[in-house]
């Protein structure tokens, strides 16, 4: 996935003058959360699993869950120009 962002073949991550990503995996849990899939609490890696200090990754948590109600709430980000302020 994270190659997939870096090479942005379709203009899909890279928006708004961006030339990188800091957290390349940030648009991957966005469009997760839009789909209703959010980590559990208390599931993330520590410092013992090699998790870096004060990183925000969500690709350190070891579980996932979907809530049916959270993803009809957020589904509608998915339109083109809701994130990013990207118009076609």
């Amino acid at each position: 996935f994270t190659k997939m962002v870096h090479e942005d073949r379709n203009r899909c991550w890279l928006v708004n003058g961006r030339q990188t990503l800091a957290q390349p995996t940030s648009p991957c849990y966005e469009v997760l959360r839009q789909l209703g899939v959010h980590p559990v609490k208390g599931t993330r890696g520590g410092a013992s699993e090699g998790v870096p200090s004060g990183s925000r990754d969500f690709m350190f948590y070891s579980q996932f869950t979907f809530t049916l109600e959270r993803m009809r709430k957020n589904s509608s980000r998915l339109k083109i120009g809701v994130i990013g302020n990207r118009r076609k």
